[in-house]
């Protein structure tokens, strides 16, 4: 059909169907553009939200608020030290017994809580913490009964009444240092 047309009006007819596909290109774009914008209007007001309520409770710190802070995080640290110098002081090698426990954790089982005891009937390891089924957790104590560290592993039968995300606690008793 072209060929009726001389070549002056077919490049008159291409730059006319050019301008148009520029024309209908620009247009979807820009209504694309406003879609995208109308779709983000939300996600900016939550945002803002957010923001707002962020800089609002930064706000409501007070200089006395976090001062006091300091002073109990100091407390804090001092009595761990005072209780990690304790224990030094008796012959656990606080940093061997971490070691051993964590080397000895496997994924599935997150340990949130190791606390050290001290009764008449010797040193007792606490393990506080969440595994994710039983398996993992019956492993975990396998494992660490299976340490020369550890004289007896207490892992109590309530720990099992949950099937998936099993909070446990864990008493561990030190062996002796003759027996390590």
């Amino acid at each position: 059909m072209l060929y009726f047309f001389t070549e002056k009006e077919k490049n008159k007819l291409k730059r006319e169907y050019n301008i148009r596909f520029l024309t209908l290109l620009f247009v979807f774009l820009i209504i694309t553009i406003i879609v995208l914008d109308i779709a983000f209007i939300p996600t900016l007001f939550l945002i803002k939200g957010q923001n707002d309520a962020a800089q609002k409770e930064l706000d409501s710190l007070t200089v006395f608020g976090l001062s006091q802070d300091r002073n109990q995080l100091r407390d804090d640290v001092g009595l761990i030290r005072f209780q990690l110098n304790s224990l030094k002081a008796e012959s656990i090698v606080v940093s061997e017994l971490v070691r051993e426990v964590t080397s000895r954790q496997i994924r599935s089982v997150r340990i949130n809580v190791i606390d050290f005891k001290k009764d008449n009937k010797g040193d007792i390891v606490e393990l506080q913490g969440v595994a994710n089924n039983r398996e993992s957790l019956v492993e975990f104590g396998n494992l660490l009964e299976e340490s020369a560290y550890f004289e007896a592993v207490d892992l109590p039968v309530s720990s099992f009444t949950r099937s998936s995300d099993i909070p446990f606690l864990i008493k561990i008793k030190l062996a002796k240092e003759d027996e390590q």
